[in-house]
């Protein structure tokens, strides 16, 4: 079992700052011939949305399972799910020059 967690402080230009977390969990469970994994990451981060000068703040939620198995010796079965949902905050140039 893996667990973390710890704050995030964004600031733009031209904005007041903001106070958020981010956090992670993690749990392995190992079978004989293989192992099951379930992770949930919760965080912020910084993006440039269209490869130009606008970016802006990904709030992101995001829930993954994995599934490995040794089939034969050199065959190995791997399946995973993920779940993401994620807000944006876009800032554009224009924002910033008001």
């Amino acid at each position: 079992m893996n667990l973390g967690a710890g704050p995030s402080y964004q600031e733009t230009a031209g904005q007041d700052g903001t106070w958020g977390y981010n956090a992670n969990a993690k749990l392995r469970y190992a079978l004989e011939r293989g192992v099951v994994e379930a992770s949930a990451n919760r965080g912020y981060d910084v993006q440039n949305f269209t490869g130009t000068a606008e970016s802006g703040t990904r709030e992101f939620w995001q829930l993954r399972i994995d599934f490995n198995y040794q089939l034969l010796e050199d065959v190995q079965l791997a399946l995973f799910t993920r779940y993401l949902k994620e807000n944006r905050e876009e800032i554009t140039a224009q924002y910033l020059a008001e």
